[in-house]
C-alpha cells in the first residue's frame, strides 16, 4: 500500500523538500473533568470516581506514552535529519500535538490493551498531522490514512453518508488490527511501519531479494522508495523528542491523562448542526470529533456512535431526550430525466447557489439523470417523518430512482433483469486550509439495503456525485415502479455462531479480523487454517475454523488454538520471569501463544514490572 499524501504537510519532512505548515486551529483545552470512556444512551445520574494512577502517570499523558515505548532505537543520520527539521519548526510540533490532544488518550489506551508499543500513538502525526479528515492523492483518508480497499478489508464501512476511515474509534481499531497482522508477518516494528506505508507485499519482496543476495534484511538494509525510506525515521525522531524534550529544548504542551471524549448513541438520525447545538459546541468542533459523517447528517445505525467531550455528553442526552421537534432536515434525492439543478432547487425551496454549495458543485455544473443530490427534507404524505422523541429511529424521505431512465455511463443492460445489491461509496472530501482539493477516484462500494427492489448505482467521491445506474424495467411491465434508497442503510448479519463451529460462510461486511475475534482465534490462525496469504475475503467464501485434518501444515500450525492447546498434545505450565522491556504482546509472540490466553492464565495480571512471574501453558513439545 503506497500512500503518497496530498501535501507534505501531512508528514514531517519529505526527502527533497520542506513540508507546508497547516493553518492554525483552535487550541484544545488542557483539562477535562475525569470520566471513563464509555457508550452512553442516557445521562449519568451519578459519576463514579476514576481510580488515580500511580506517581508521574497520574496527570501527564506524555509520561504514560514514554512508559510504553518499546521499539528498538534507530541510530541513523536520517533520524537526526528529521530531528533537526522538527527543531527548526517548533510551531508545527505544537499545532499537531494540540490537534492530537483530542485523540491521544484513546489511541494510547487501545494500544496498551493490545500490549503494543506506544510509539504507534505518534504515527498519525506522520500520516495525517492529526487532521481527522485529511485526504491524499492516493485517496487515503482519516487520521490513519486508510485507502478505500484496505479500509474495506479491515471492516471500515464507506457509504454516501459515512466514511469509517475517518471514524476516530473505528479507524484506530482497524489500524491496530493491521499492525497486529503485520507484526505476525515480520516480527520487526520497523518493517511493520514500512509495510504500513509501502505495503506488506512490497516489503516481503524486498526482504526476499536481500536474503537471496546474502544481505541483511533489516529496515536500513532494504531498497525502498524515498517516501518509505524517510517514514520510519520521522516516527523515530518524534519518539526521541517526546522521550526527552528538555534535551532538545522543546516544551510539550501538557495533555491530561484522562479521556477527552465519550461515545454516545443518539439512536436516531440527526442533523450535525442540531447535534452540535444540543452539545453546546460549534459545528467545527463537533466535526473534529465526528469527521466520519460526510454529510450534514448523523446517519444513525446500530454500530455507529458520535463522540462528545466528556463534560458535554450528559447535557447532550438530556436535551435530546426532551427535544420535541424533528431532528432531521436533509435527505438524498435522485434527479429525474430532464430535470435541471434550478428545477431541483425550486422543488425543494432553496436557492440554486445553496444547492450547489451543499453538493460541492461548481458554478457550471449540470445535473445528470439519476444524480444523487442532498436536498432539504420535504414533509408530505408520501414522505412521513417520525417524531424525534419516538423510540423508533426516524426515517427520512426515500431517494426515488425511476427504472428505465437512460444514463450515459450505464453499460448495456442484460436481457433479463436480476437483483443487484445497491452500493454507495465515499463522498467528496472537504478542503482543509492550505490544501488543494483533489478529484478522488471511485472507492470500493459498501452494501446497503433498499426498501422495495434493489438497483445498482455508484456514488463517486468527486466534486459531482456519479449518476445512478438503474436496472432497466422489464418489457412486460406496463408502468415503471420506483426503487427507494433510505438513509438507514442496514446489512443483515448472521447470528453469532457457537464457539464449537468448524466452518463459517463469509457474508457482506465480514473481515478476517471480525471472524477471528468472533470465534476466539487469532487472525494468523484463521489465515493459516485456510492457507490464505492475505486477509482479503469475499462473500460466499467458506472458511475453516479449525486446522483441517491431515493437513501437511498441521505440524507447523501455531501452538495456541482458541482453547489454549495445540491439537491433542498435553499442555504443561511454565513460569516466566518478566525482563525489562517485556510486554504481554512481546511475550505472547515469543512463546507463540494468544495474548488473550496470557490474561486468562494470569487473572490478576496488571502492568508488567521486571521480576514479575507469569504463568504460561505450553504444549509438551513447546
Amino acid at each position: 500500500m503506497i500512500k503518497r499524501l496530498l501535501l507534505s504537510s501531512l508528514t514531517l519532512c519529505a526527502a527533497t523538500s520542506s513540508p507546508l505548515v497547516l493553518a492554525e486551529e483552535q487550541s484544545v483545552p488542557d483539562s477535562q473533568p475525569p470520566a471513563p470512556v464509555e457508550v452512553r444512551t442516557s445521562p449519568l445520574t451519578s459519576r463514579a470516581p476514576v481510580n488515580p494512577l500511580n506517581d508521574v502517570l497520574q496527570d501527564d499523558l506524555w509520561a504514560r506514552i514514554r512508559a510504553g515505548f518499546q521499539m528498538t532505537p534507530l541510530d541513523h543520520q536520517m533520524v537526526r535529519d528529521q530531528e533537526n527539521w522538527i527543531l527548526k519548526h517548533p510551531d508545527y510540533l505544537r499545532r499537531v500535538t494540540e490537534r492530537g490532544s483530542r485523540y491521544l488518550y484513546h489511541i494510547v489506551t487501545e494500544l496498551e490493551k493490545r500490549g503494543m508499543p506506544t510509539e504507534l500513538a505518534l504515527l498519525p502525526i506522520v500520516e495525517s498531522a492529526f487532521v481527522p479528515d485529511a485526504y491524499s492523492r492516493a485517496h487515503a483518508s482519516g487520521l490513519w490514512q486508510f485507502i478505500p480497499s484496505t479500509g474495506k478489508t479491515y471492516g471500515l464501512e464507506q457509504t454516501w453518508w459515512y466514511d469509517g476511515r475517518r471514524d476516530v474509534v473505528a479507524a484506530t481499531d482497524a489500524a491496530i488490527n493491521y499492525f497486529d497482522y503485520l507484526y505476525s508477518m515480520f516480527g520487526d516494528w520497523n518493517l511493520v511501519l514500512a509495510s504500513y506505508n509501502w505495503g506488506e507485499g512490497s516489503v516481503q519482496r524486498a526482504v526476499q531479494k536481500n536474503r537471496l543476495k546474502g544481505l541483511e534484511t533489516d529496515f536500513v538494509s532494504l531498497h525502498m522508495p524515498n517516501e518509505t525510506r524517510s517514514y520510519v525515521p520521522k516516527l523515530m525522531a518524534l519518539k526521541n523528542i517526546v522521550s526527552n524534550p528538555e534535551a532538545y529544548g522543546i516544551s510539550l504542551t501538557p495533555i491530561p491523562n484522562r479521556p477527552y471524549f465519550v461515545t454516545v448513541a443518539p439512536n436516531r438520525h440527526i442533523d450535525t448542526a442540531l447535534a452540535a447545538q444540543l452539545a453546546d459546541m460549534s459545528v467545527a468542533d463537533f466535526a473534529k470529533l465526528n469527521p466520519a459523517y460526510t454529510r450534514p447528517v448523523v446517519a444513525s445505525k446500530d454500530n455507529r456512535r458520535i463522540l462528545l467531550p466528556v463534560d458535554k455528553a450528559d447535557s447532550f442526552l438530556t436535551r435530546l431526550s426532551s427535544y420535541d421537534k424533528p431532528t432531521l432536515t436533509w435527505q438524498a434525492y435522485a434527479s429525474q430525466r430532464g430535470e435541471s439543478l434550478s428545477d431541483v432547487a425550486d422543488r425543494y425551496g432553496i436557492s440554486l447557489d445553496e444547492l450547489k454549495r451543499l453538493n460541492r458543485l461548481n458554478t457550471r455544473a449540470r445535473v445528470a439523470s439519476g444524480e444523487i443530490l442532498l436536498v432539504p427534507l420535504k414533509a408530505s404524505e408520501d414522505h412521513p417523518i417520525l417524531a424525534a422523541g419516538e423510540a423508533k429511529v426516524a426515517e427520512p424521505a426515500p431517494v426515488v430512482v425511476r427504472r428505465g431512465s437512460k444514463i450515459a455511463s450505464a453499460s448495456k443492460p442484460a436481457s433479463k433483469p436480476a437483483p443487484v445489491t445497491v452500493v454507495a461509496t465515499a463522498p467528496a472530501e472537504p478542503v482543509v486550509p492550505e490544501r488543494t482539493a483533489e478529484t478522488p477516484a471511485a472507492v470500493s462500494p459498501a452494501p446497503v439495503t433498499t426498501g422495495l427492489q434493489t438497483a445498482s448505482f455508484t456514488v463517486q467521491a468527486n466534486p459531482r456525485p456519479a449518476p445512478v445506474v438503474a436496472v432497466e424495467t422489464p418489457a412486460s411491465s406496463s408502468k415503471p415502479e420506483p426503487v427507494t434508497l433510505k438513509l438507514a442503510e442496514t446489512v443483515s448479519q448472521p447470528e453469532g455462531k457457537a464457539a464449537t463451529a468448524t466452518h463459517h460462510k463469509v457474508v457482506t461486511g465480514d473481515t478476517a479480523f471480525s471472524i477471528a475475534r468472533r470465534y476466539g482465534l487469532t487472525t494468523q490462525q484463521l489465515l493459516s487454517y485456510n492457507q490464505l496469504k492475505s486477509p482479503a475475503l469475499h462473500a460466499g467464501q467458506v472458511l475453516n475454523l479449525v486446522e483441517p485434518q491431515g493437513s501437511s501444515k498441521q505440524a507447523k500450525a501455531e501452538p495456541e488454538s482458541r482453547h489454549g492447546k495445540k491439537g491433542s498434545e498435553e499442555a504443561r505450565p511454565t513460569i516466566y520471569t518478566v525482563k525489562k522491556g517485556d510486554t504481554l504482546y512481546s511475550i505472547a509472540r515469543q512463546y507463540k501463544v494468544a495474548q488473550v490466553n496470557l490474561k486468562k492464565w494470569n487473572a490478576n495480571l496488571r502492568r508488567l514490572q521486571p521480576g514479575d512471574q507469569i504463568k504460561l501453558v505450553l504444549s509438551s513439545k513447546g
